[in-house]
């Protein structure tokens, strides 16, 4: 690493106090992530000088910090040019043409670039100038809109490789939604409208915030108990009850109780939280507060990835906008209550959509995943202490529960998978992109030949990977007879 030898300023030393005091007082490593981004925003990468200056801020030892630096893709150890090009290589952006988008990028910008990363992160390659440095990223959240970049902190979207000199000029492309005749919209209600905005007055305006003032009229048991009757599964994807995962903690529990909304999307292919964090974040934030009143969770921790820079600033934004209406803070809407949410940005390591690698991540930790049993979250989780983890699209639900009834949501979707659920498509057809429909009301054949318009001109569909990388590769020339449980238990 090269030394720094730059002065702290007062206001990058008060930003690091600022993120230090959102953590117990005798959990400080939990900040370290957070001071490391801030150091690299600051300095533009880690140096030796950063690593033993947090590890002093946070009175660990350096080797504590200099794990993280080593283990987190997005924390750089050499300087990166002014412009800052981030590339995705994964599948959909990939099969969009963006190994030649890096090629095309390198040749307009003068930089060689380096193939041999010793072992570590994907290299970073600096053009000789120093104006602009380049390197290739796993999945970016937006495969809708394939091929996608990042320039510094700026997601550019439908970036063609004839068009790769756009990258330096940082231009941004808008793909703004409709939704299709076959989707039910819940979540993505106001998704994609061009007359909805982030601010509070147009959530408030539309009905805000009424379903946590029905919520706190209700007893903690009694939204549980919806919560079960509306059968709603994690959409994270293992699919538990999410009523149930909460019956797990008990009740007068002594320990605090943590809440964790995991917004760390990184399965390639999958690209619903984004725009849910970035379209409409007073409803995930409505979500969280009618669950931490439910749980008496005192502190909510939203875990984003590091790769959605803006999508901190816009909930940062939004728990502002929230706490000064009292929705949260001290005696949130005069029930006595204190809740807190604070967002914590990840560094780029795909482990941490697994809730326990999550939690040791939050901790300030390597994202190793815990061992089952005996650390189930539920029971010891956040430091040891009961903790609930939800993925952005459950805790957005927990809202329409509330609104509908339990039992009105449960007649959506089948019986044992109920409501709705966002799915995305991408890929080489007509219309990539999001849509959230009725669990098993849709087909696959539907979704890919009537909602995202087929395959494009002159292809054909060969094969579809329907959950992510780590899913089975269904063949075009497959065919499947599905059984589904009905509501007596028996399948048919």
């Amino acid at each position: 690493m090269e030394p720094t030898n730059k002065r702290i300023s007062t206001e990058l030393e008060r930003k690091m106090d600022d993120a230090i005091a959102r953590y117990p007082a005798d959990r400080k490593r939990s900040a370290a992530m957070p001071l490391l981004h801030l150091w690299q925003e600051e300095f533009g990468f880690i140096s030796d000088e950063g690593v033993r200056w947090i590890a002093a801020k946070l009175e660990l030892q350096p080797i504590n910090i200099l794990e993280l630096v080593t283990f987190y893709p997005m924390f750089r150890q050499t300087p990166a040019g002014k412009t800052h090009i981030r590339i995705c290589r994964t599948l959909s952006c990939a099969m969009a043409g963006s190994y030649q988008i890096m090629e095309r990028t390198c040749a307009a910008a003068g930089i060689v670039r380096e193939r041999d990363d010793n072992g570590m992160h994907t290299p970073v390659s600096v053009s000789k100038d120093g104006k602009y440095s380049i390197e290739f990223v796993e999945c970016l959240a937006s495969c809708g809109t394939a091929p996608v970049c990042m320039v510094q902190d700026e997601l550019i979207e439908n970036v063609q490789p004839e068009n790769a000199a756009v990258l330096l000029a940082k231009s941004k492309i808008e793909n703004p939604k409709s939704p299709h005749p076959l989707e039910h919209r819940l979540i993505f209600k106001n998704v994609g409208r061009e007359d909805y905005t982030t601010d509070i007055d147009c959530y408030l305006r539309h009905g805000g915030y009424e379903q946590l003032k029905k919520a706190i009229t209700m007893s903690r048991t009694e939204i549980v108990n919806e919560v079960k009757t509306s059968g709603l599964r994690g959409r994270g994807g293992a699919g538990f009850p999410c009523g149930v995962k909460w019956s797990f903690i008990k009740a007068g529990e002594k320990k605090p109780v943590y809440l964790i909304c995991n917004a760390d999307e990184s399965e390639p292919g999958t690209f619903k939280d984004r725009y849910i964090i970035h379209q409409d974040p007073h409803q995930l934030l409505e979500g969280i507060l009618i669950s931490c009143f439910a749980l008496d969770a005192r502190t909510a921790y939203i875990y984003i990835r590091g790769e959605f820079p803006e999508g901190a600033k816009i909930l940062e934004r939004a728990i502002e906008e929230a706490c000064d209406k009292n929705f949260l803070g001290r005696d949130m809407l005069g029930t006595g209550f204190d809740v807190e949410i604070y967002v914590h940005r990840g560094a780029g390591a795909y482990i941490c959509g697994e809730e326990t690698g999550l939690i040791e991540s939050l901790e300030g930790k390597r994202a190793y995943p815990r061992i089952k049993p005996p650390y189930f979250p539920a029971v010891l989780g956040l430091y040891m202490c009961p903790t609930i983890v939800n993925n952005v699209e459950t805790l957005c639900h927990v809202k329409h529960i509330i609104e509908m009834g339990g039992g009105k949501y449960a007649s959506l979707g089948r019986p044992n998978n109920t409501g709705t659920r966002i799915v995305c498509v991408s890929g080489d057809v007509q219309r990539p992109g999001y849509f959230e429909i009725e669990v098993g009301a849709v087909t696959m054949g539907q979704l890919i030949y009537d909602m995202a318009g087929g395959p494009r001109y002159g292809r054909q569909i060969k094969a579809v990977i329907p959950g992510g990388s780590s899913a089975k590769v269904l063949r075009a020339d497959e065919s499947f007879k599905l059984k589904l449980k009905q509501s007596d238990g028996s399948m048919a």
